[in-house]
């Protein structure tokens, strides 16, 4: 086990010392550390299980960067007095807990340190066996794909092929992991392939390339393969996910590789890519097509020219063209569902569009190239995902809610009496848990209001009473920061009917931005004031701010910006949340800054509610 201290005088880096030495059987590997700026950079390097860090001149910001860089250990910050407010910021910051100065010699280190390990060890046990699980599961999603498929980790070493990509080389799972696929490509592709791959890995872009690969009989085939970034909710990025299709119709042998490079004309390659692809005139009358989109329709190529596309298309409006055709544009719609009316199953279907210009010599636009790719399957996947992080969150939050009753009855001592240690342990245990259950209720509510079922509990309350009351909540993280807060109300009662409970979530949410990027000494001003039947209340900071080019980003999901995953990295859920709400009350949300100078929310909110 490796523990890394940061801070702390000589003699107590010497307790802690031996009071790991007094545990049996422990082996473990002690860091120590100066400071924090040079924690972080050990903390990197040496990756700890446990830190152990001195409150003193410790700041939020390398508190919250220590736990970016290693974000499975666990963190205590060594503090001089217990204090809940405080503890509970430096939980919100990234901490797992804090623990009393004196108690580093005694008793309570100790036990701190066992139920460490066994926390760890039960943890390593879990992820052990949830990897089992999520890998058996992802062969099964793999497997029952029409395509060749393999999934890379983020450094692009390839961890999974799907039964059909062993079948196609004839090779075992085993042969193909790592790098050891590329054995079955062929030698005069393989650094045109590297080269393509390892660019898309590096850029975290998606990519399209041909080569050959070797068959299990031996023979050599012309595959198209398609390779896209795979991303965590949080937009890390953890691997490539690529899709492998035969557009052979020449089995190649050593005797026959040559012709592969001999010039083809653009549609005979066309006719074999595992995309659509459309020619149309002027008058989005369809030329010609390939394969591809006539087996998308059901349908022989020669039964779609001479159609006009949005015909065949009708969920395409006529004019979506114009910009490609009047301007030489190229576009893009992502997702676009469509109805094949040529299929008498009448199937939906979704499909990505992509559109650009066909010039003649004299660069005049004559027509216009359509590519249609079927993303039916992948929407399907990433809405099962959606679903079943739903049930896992949503199945999270009864035992946290009994388990946090359970610990406030110990605490009052209606199982008994609880002498000063276990009650700093039921205290420590109650903070982490409410932790937790913030978290689980954010991101039901965020599930909530995507699905369409968010429930809004009506009444009558005081707008203005409830931002000071936000205010007076947030007054003792603001004292700390050495930041100004202050309310300014001008006209009307502020009284509204409305969800006070989503309000106030709102108001702590934009407070809580402007602390976190407002530096000190810096001032946040919560003015409102009614105006005819609304009431428009404005969050004003002094902070970084933010460039104009990320206003219309700042309100999506999981969206964060260069500031916030400088200074304040979260999950991106806290502005998606605001827009969700207030919009649910018929009202509107916005936001103007300038860098360097600071930003301002406002929202306008009606004062009577939207009929339901």
């Amino acid at each position: 086990m490796k523990f890394l201290v940061i801070g702390l005088k000589s003699d107590e880096r010497t307790m802690v010392k031996n009071a790991l030495k007094s545990i049996p059987d422990l082996d473990f590997d002690l860091q120590l550390s100066g400071h924090s700026v040079e924690g972080l950079f050990k903390i990197r390097s040496f990756q700890p299980d446990f830190v152990l860090i001195d409150e003193s001149g410790l700041d939020c910001t390398m508190l919250m960067q220590l736990r970016q860089a290693r974000a499975e250990a666990l963190i205590y910050v060594v503090v001089a007095e217990q204090s809940d407010s405080r503890a509970c910021e430096l939980i919100r910051k990234g901490a797992t807990d804090t623990i009393l100065r004196d108690h580093l010699s005694g008793q309570p280190f100790l036990s701190l340190i066992l139920r460490a390990c066994e926390r760890l060890r039960i943890s390593g046990q879990f992820r052990v066996h949830e990897l089992a699980k999520a890998n058996a599961r992802l062969c099964g999603v793999a497997n029952t794909l029409s395509t060749m498929s393999w999934l890379s980790d983020e450094s692009g070493e390839r961890i999974l092929f799907n039964d059909k990509w062993l079948k196609f080389t004839g090779r075992t799972l085993e042969q193909e992991l790592g790098k050891k696929w590329t054995e079955a490509v062929h030698p005069q592709d393989l650094k045109r392939l590297l080269s393509v791959y390892t660019n898309a890995l590096r850029e975290r872009k998606s990519y399209h390339v041909e080569y050959r690969l070797r068959t299990a009989d031996g023979q050599f085939r012309l595959i198209w393969e398609s390779g896209s970034p795979q991303l965590r909710a949080d937009g890390a990025f953890i691997g490539m996910l690529g899709s492998c299709a035969d557009i052979s119709q020449t089995i190649f042998t050593k005797d026959h590789l040559s012709p592969v490079f001999e010039p083809v004309g653009v549609m005979t390659t066309l006719d074999h890519v595992p995309i659509g692809v459309w020619k149309l005139d002027p008058n989005l009358v369809i030329t010609k097509t390939n394969p591809a989109v006539a087996t998308l329709f059901s349908v022989t190529p020669e039964h779609l020219v001479g159609r006009t596309f949005t015909n065949v298309v009708s969920s395409i409006p006529d004019n979506t063209f114009s910009r490609v055709l009047q301007h030489g544009e190229r576009i893009k719609l992502e997702n676009h569902p469509v109805t094949l009316t040529l299929d008498e199953k009448r199937r939906k279907v979704f499909l990505d569009f992509a559109a650009w210009p066909l010039r003649d010599k004299a660069n005049k636009v004559v027509g216009v190239c359509v590519s249609t790719t079927e993303v039916t399957e992948r929407l399907l996947a990433d809405q099962q995902r959606e679903d079943f992080v739903a049930a896992l969150v949503h199945d999270l939050k009864t035992p946290l809610i009994g388990a946090d009753q359970a610990l406030e009855a110990m605490l009052r001592g209606n199982l008994g009496p609880v002498d000063a240690n276990q009650s700093e342990l039921l205290s420590m245990l109650k903070r982490s848990n409410q932790h937790l259950l913030t978290m689980v209720h954010n991101l039901i509510e965020a599930y909530r209001y995507d699905a369409g079922e968010a429930r809004m509990s009506v009444e009558e309350f005081n707008l203005f009473e409830l931002i000071d009351s936000c205010i007076q909540e947030l007054a003792q993280w603001s004292t700390h920061k050495e930041i100004t807060m202050r309310s300014v109300f001008s006209s009307g009662n502020g009284i509204i009917i409305g969800d006070r409970m989503s309000i106030r979530r709102v108001i702590l949410n934009l407070l809580d931005n402007a602390l976190k990027f407002t530096p000190k000494d810096g001032v946040i001003e919560v003015s409102a004031e009614e105006e005819g039947g609304d009431v428009i209340f404005r969050v004003s900071d002094t902070g970084v701010g933010i460039p104009q080019s990320e206003f219309t980003q700042v309100f999506l999901r999981y969206w964060q910006g260069d500031s916030a995953k400088q200074f304040a990295p979260g999950t991106g859920l806290g502005l998606y949340l605001c827009r969700q709400i207030i919009v649910a009350h018929g009202g509107t949300i916005s936001v103007c800054s300038k860098l360097g100078e600071g930003t301002t929310f406002s929202v306008t909110i009606p004062k009577q509610p939207l009929p339901h």
